[in-house]
């Protein structure tokens, strides 16, 4: 539902909220190199939107303090902006049977006050 991704010269890592079948709210972490074809992925189970809404900007946070991984790095392998990414959510395309079309409003403004909160 909810996807971001950052990128240096080297890596990428992406945080994805998924809905389950069981109606469980999970963030899966991403992270892998650019070139080598190596990654490695690690789920977790969070109480609900607003829960892993705010994990995610824990971990934009955490992504923004870190060094580029090798040492002596140029300028240019700082890291690049977030990319958010949300799906659709309609009464006809429900996701998870949670959210409907009338709580997208309500997503947008918890997004936007835990994005003030950080700032």
């Amino acid at each position: 539902m909810l996807l971001w991704r950052w990128e240096s010269e080297y890596r990428w890592y992406e945080a994805e909220i998924l809905c389950d079948l069981f109606g469980d709210w999970l963030i899966v972490r991403r992270w892998g190199g650019l070139y080598s074809g190596r990654h490695g992925e690690k789920t977790e189970v969070v109480p609900d939107l607003l829960s892993g809404v705010a994990l995610l900007f824990a971990i934009d946070s955490e992504r923004q303090a870190r060094k580029p991984p090798t040492s002596g790095c140029k300028p240019s392998c700082a890291v690049k902006p977030v990319f958010l990414h949300h799906g659709t959510i309609s009464p006809e395309n429900r996701s998870c049977g949670v959210l409907a079309r009338q709580n997208q409003r309500n997503l947008a403004r918890m997004i936007a006050a835990l994005a003030a909160r950080t700032d």
